[in-house]
Order: structure tokens, then sequence, then C-alpha cells
């Protein structure tokens, strides 16, 4: 589980495998696709790694958050390695989704590495990133 730090208080949001909605996609709201989008966030972002894990990140004036993942044959030569990568990711960005969060676009690369950690293992990387980069994901509680 990750601790987002906060002056509200506020719940771990990185839930477990079992607390995950598996829909095949993101919203295409929420989805990074666009080549101008890409070139926007390479030229202007900046990068933070974590391990098997790079992000590449920058902010966005207006809308909702997008995310993109990138899983090149340096991961693994196995497509359904490659995949199994993916998904995971998707499902702990998806999991994220159902709580408001800054206009950020977001691009995930995993490399070497990634493919051998468990899922909760992989949730805390990804999370750590977030929060290094001030994308705070929070759920308000009643004090």
């Amino acid at each position: 589980m990750c601790l987002l730090a906060g002056a509200v208080r506020a719940e771990s949001v990185c839930l477990s495998r079992l607390d995950l909605n598996f829909t095949a996609l993101l919203r295409k709201a929420n989805r990074l696709s666009a080549p101008n989008d890409f070139q926007q966030v390479f030229l202007r972002g900046k990068t933070l790694r974590n391990g098997p894990i790079t992000m590449k990140f920058a902010k966005r004036e207006l809308g909702e958050g997008r995310f993109s993942f990138v899983t090149p044959t340096a991961l693994s030569k196995h497509a359904v390695v490659r995949n199994k990568v993916r998904r995971r990711l998707r499902a702990i960005v998806r999991s994220l989704m159902s709580i408001p969060y800054p206009p950020f676009d977001v691009v995930l690369f995993a490399y070497k590495g990634a493919e051998d950690l468990s899922f909760a293992d992989l949730e805390a990387v990804v999370c750590e990133l977030l929060q290094r980069a001030h994308i705070h994901f929070y759920k308000k509680t009643l004090l």
C-alpha cells in the first residue's frame, strides 16, 4: 500500500489486486495517444526513475490526467510478458481514476526487472513515482 501525504487527511488509494475494477481499457479521455501529445511530454516534461519503471510527465492546463504505458522489447522479447506488465500498470492507474486528480500527462516505461515484480511491488513503485512527481491522488475522509 502506498501512502500519499497531503494537507487534507487522506487514505491510501493504491488498492490491492482484489479491489480493482478490471475493465479492458482506460477511458478514452484518460489515454495519451496522439503523437503531438507525446512530443509535448518529451519536450517539456520531467523524468523520474524508480527501479525498472521510468516516468515522464508534464503538467496540463485543463482537462483530465492522461496516461500511456510503454513496454519495449528490451523488457522481454515475448509479447505475453510485455502485455502482462502493461495490464498491471493499467490496473494500478485505473484504481486511481475514481478519485479527482490533477491534470498531468504521464508516460510510464517498464524496463528489465518489471516482469519479476509482484503486483504489490509494482504498485508501490508507481505510487512512489507519482508521489515524487507531486501528483497526489486523495480520498477525502470525514474527521
